[in-house]
């Protein structure tokens, strides 16, 4: 017995041996039924994904045996199921059934593009390509992983090495399609698989087309964040340019965690962060090819996977630098050596050879004082200084026998009169009694004696200062 979850023979067991699933959960009524047959020989089991224009089965090559991705043109909103037959029939308006009959006739072209690059290290394989129940299927190798979306979902992010290493066969095969005159428009994590054995795969090429008509418009193919400038505008110039703007997206994504700004967000305001600028551990120069296929225009662009492939390679051989950002600018001039670059140590230090370096000795320290003890005897040297001390001496007890009364109280004067003080300023107390203000002699001022009388001065608390009028003289 066949076990629809991984296709292989588990016997009579109930339960898978291999993949451990007892019963696969009831199909959708526009799927086709686990167990049916394709192309005479493809048995089709479980639903591994689904899209608007198609419909991905796993399937057993029934005379290889071997597993296989069986995809389903099925474009939904255009078509129904007829579960009795399995026949896909479009809807019943005209346009819907001219529509179903083009979207076939494109699904039929990619499988004919993926089957020129057949055994290609970085493209899924396509092994057959059919048209049956009035539709059409693609037989394709089966991938055992998941999306490369899913993975870094549940993994995080990568290194930046690790993700150019990974991407590279991816490159290089998107290479020799460019070279073969197509393009494949729809590169993202969602169409890249992650293999078990950790290799990457591009796959779902249905958004391929030709780009060697420069003067033909190309449909619009849009998945934000991956797709260029040019892919928003029906008469946009697509060329290798466009993958190549894509590729580099994926790989910010896995470095970064961060899906880029949308192209036409960028036209007006470059807001696009350098990985580094984000934390990411990534050399100059492999960050500067990056930046370079991330230009928003087309002409600021690394033009080809070729030429994309080379400055990687470039970049990766190179010995590791430091990290440092570089604002944006010509992606390969690389930053000069700052010369004021402080050293990590000791964040005062000035670099060996910058010659603006500081001696040692601080120049602005002033010398430490000397004090030096006076000596006041005479100066043997100096003829002056004995008759110059005697002077000071003089000068200076003079001075001191002038102010001595000043601080030495007399035991026999009255102790002050204590000022009462009012009961409605609390804290007059804790000022401390009034001081008794000196007034100027009144003298011959005509406001003076306006005031205190031209004779007599009672407020005047010291009438025998001779220099009062109302004083004795």
């Amino acid at each position: 017995m066949l076990c629809y979850n991984c296709m292989r023979d588990k016997a009579d067991a109930m339960t898978c041996p291999y993949c451990h699933v007892t019963r696969l959960p009831d199909s959708a009524p526009h799927h086709l039924v686990p167990g049916s047959i394709v192309g005479r020989r493809y048995i089709v089991g479980r639903v591994l994904g689904e899209g608007g224009f198609g419909i991905t089965y796993i399937g057993l090559d029934n005379i290889l045996r071997i597993p296989v991705a069986v995809k389903e043109y099925f474009p939904h909103g255009y078509s129904h199921r007829d579960n009795a037959t399995s026949r896909v029939i479009p809807s019943s308006s005209v346009n819907s059934t001219a529509f179903f009959q083009k979207g076939k006739e494109r699904f039929l072209v990619e499988a004919r593009n993926m089957a020129r690059f057949f055994r290609e290290p970085g493209i899924v394989d396509v092994r057959d390509f059919f048209e049956e129940n009035n539709t059409a299927y693609i037989v394709m190798e089966y991938l055992e992983g998941v999306d490369l979306r899913h993975y870094l979902r549940t993994h995080g992010t990568m290194s930046a090495e690790e993700a150019f290493t990974m991407l590279m066969p991816a490159m290089r095969s998107l290479e020799k399609i460019h070279k073969a005159g197509f393009i494949h428009r729809d590169i993202s994590p969602d169409n890249i698989m992650y293999l078990t054995d950790g290799s990457l795969k591009l796959m779902d090429f249905g958004a391929a087309r030709e780009f060697e008509d420069e003067n033909r418009s190309l449909s619009v193919m849009l998945k934000p964040g991956y797709a260029p400038e040019e892919q928003y505008r029906k008469k946009g110039e697509q060329g290798p340019w466009t993958d190549v703007y894509a590729l580099c997206a994926t790989l910010y994504r896995c470095i970064t965690g961060k899906t880029p700004t949308e192209a036409p967000d960028r036209t007006f305001e470059d807001d696009l962060q350098r990985p580094s600028a984000l934390g990411v551990a990534i050399s100059p120069a492999l960050e500067n090819v990056l930046m370079y296929g991330l230009a928003v225009r087309k002409a600021d662009r690394c033009q080809s996977m070729t030429e994309l492939i080379r400055l990687i390679e470039e970049a990766m051989a190179q010995p590791k630098q430091p990290q440092v950002y570089q604002p944006a600018g010509n992606p390969y001039v690389q930053p000069a050596e700052n010369p004021y670059q402080q050293i990590a140590d000791n964040p005062y230090q000035q670099p060996a050879n910058n010659p603006y370096q500081q001696p040692d000795e601080n120049p602005y320290q002033q010398p430490a004082p000397q004090y030096m003890p006076v000596d006041s005897s005479a100066d043997p040297d100096d003829p002056y200084s004995a008759f110059r001390n005697e002077k000071l001496g003089e000068a200076f007890g003079g001075f001191f026998d002038k102010i001595s009364d000043k601080f030495v109280a007399d035991p026999a004067a009255p102790p002050p009169a204590q000022e009462e003080f009012s009961e409605d300023d609390p804290y007059r107390a804790l000022r401390g009694p009034k001081k008794q203000k000196k007034h100027k002699p009144v003298g011959d001022n005509p406001y003076m004696q306006a005031i205190y009388g031209a004779d007599n001065d009672p407020a005047y608390p010291y009438s025998d200062d001779p220099h009062h009028n109302g004083g004795s003289q």
